[in-house]
């Protein structure tokens, strides 16, 4: 919070709460989970979750005050509701609003106190969606591949680190959109032809056309939670 200029400090809710330790428990054992961070980049994350949460209480209760007998629906993730912490216990200090909690499950465990409700939606497919599995990065009017997943289309292809990508099937890319329009337009069993600008050592760099595919489901391929 301390990094904040004074304009956006003035839009940031002037009474914050920051007792909930159970609540403080949960988003430390989130944070373990997903980061070797120091304790200090804890207390950022925890500082922004609270402030979202507090932020959308006090949007809340400024909506509801504004339009007497209004009722309100609030989309958010189970993390800012389940045990009433995160948004609705902020919504009760600063209202007293009656609220009941909806919570999607899978139905594989249950807790009582999780929420007044539970909803167990059916489950859905996600459409197919074509990857490389490179990390892509952008440089001024190109894209080049940071690093390349291994058993992914673009690695069984041969493409390398640091490859530039200057094709898809035909079309020029230019930016990180050009790529996600080419692979957006593949079916699953589909491939595709990539020209890619290879840099050598003490060699010219060369021009190479890979043979990318066929591409198939992301879970079957390989996993990687930030790949093109």
């Amino acid at each position: 919070l301390m990094s904040l200029t004074e304009e956006e400090q003035r839009h940031i809710p002037d009474d914050i709460d920051w007792t909930d330790t159970a609540y403080r428990n949960r988003l430390m054992e989130i944070f373990r989970e997903h980061s070797s961070d120091s304790i200090q980049n804890f207390e950022y994350f925890y500082q922004a979750q609270v402030l979202w949460d507090e932020t959308m209480a006090m949007n809340i209760c400024s909506y509801l005050e504004s339009h007497p007998g209004t009722k309100m629906v609030v989309l958010a993730g189970l993390g800012h509701i389940i045990y009433r912490s995160g948004i609705p216990d902020r919504v009760r200090r600063r209202s007293g609003y009656r609220q009941y909690i909806l919570a999607m499950s899978s139905g594989d465990s249950l807790e009582s106190d999780l929420a007044d409700y539970f909803l167990f939606p059916k489950p859905v497919k996600a459409p197919f969606s074509a990857r490389l599995g490179i990390i892509a990065k952008e440089e001024p009017g190109r894209i080049a591949a940071a690093s390349v997943m291994p058993g992914s289309p673009a690695d069984r292809a041969g493409m390398k680190a640091e490859d530039i990508l200057l094709a898809f099937d035909g079309m020029e890319i230019r930016d990180l959109t050009d790529l996600k329009i080419g692979l957006m337009l593949k079916e699953e069993g589909d491939s595709a032809i990539v020209k890619v600008r290879r840099q050598r050592d003490l060699l010219p760099d060369t021009t190479i056309e890979l043979s990318i595919g066929p591409f198939t489901s992301v879970r079957q391929a390989f996993h990687s939670p930030h790949k093109r």
